[in-house]
């Protein structure tokens, strides 16, 4: 799922004409970089996690889609990123109608969020349930998708992530 995402987001940023590297997140600096996309599964290194924490405190947009991490990579708890986030996730694989005020698409859903406390603002949804949240910090922001937002030619998708990158002015 996550690796369809990833080859949907190469294809719409080459639709949108906008210029990407890939970088390995444990290994990069990501100096250079404006919006950083970064899969995301339940399963989760604890130095990734905390990476993903500075880039957003640093400054930058981070786009993470799939689920949140609840473990490191030696199945031990590990919350970083949840407790960053104050977000929580559910899997659950079907075929959703993902909706805002303004559009509603259809989308592979890979789960629900939940948010934890204050701090990330639902801004998509799934038949009331959330699939997409935004957290501001300081000049960052960090974006969660739970559902594949590529466009796979779906005008309405393309046109929600266009909106988005402009919004973050990429």
């Amino acid at each position: 799922d996550l690796l369809r995402i990833f080859e949907g987001t190469s294809q719409d940023l080459s639709y949108l004409k906008i210029d990407y590297r890939v970088l390995d997140l444990e290994e990069s600096n990501f100096e250079q970089c404006d919006l950083i996309f970064i899969p995301s599964a339940e399963f989760m290194s604890a130095s990734a996690q905390q990476k993903i924490v500075n880039l957003v405190k640093s400054g930058k947009k981070v786009i993470l889609y799939g689920l949140v991490p609840h473990w490191d990579l030696d199945f031990k708890n590990c919350q970083i990123l949840s407790k960053f986030l104050k977000l929580k996730s559910s899997p659950e694989r079907s075929v959703a109608q993902v909706e805002d005020r303004d559009r509603s698409f259809p989308a592979y859903l890979l789960g629900h969020l939940r948010k934890s406390g204050k701090g990330s603002k639902e801004i998509l949804w799934d038949q009331n349930k959330c699939v997409a949240t935004r957290l501001a910090s300081g000049k960052g922001a960090a974006y969660f998708f739970s559902f594949d937002f590529t466009s796979h030619k779906n005008p309405v998708k393309l046109l929600y992530l266009e909106e988005l990158l402009k919004e973050n002015k990429i």
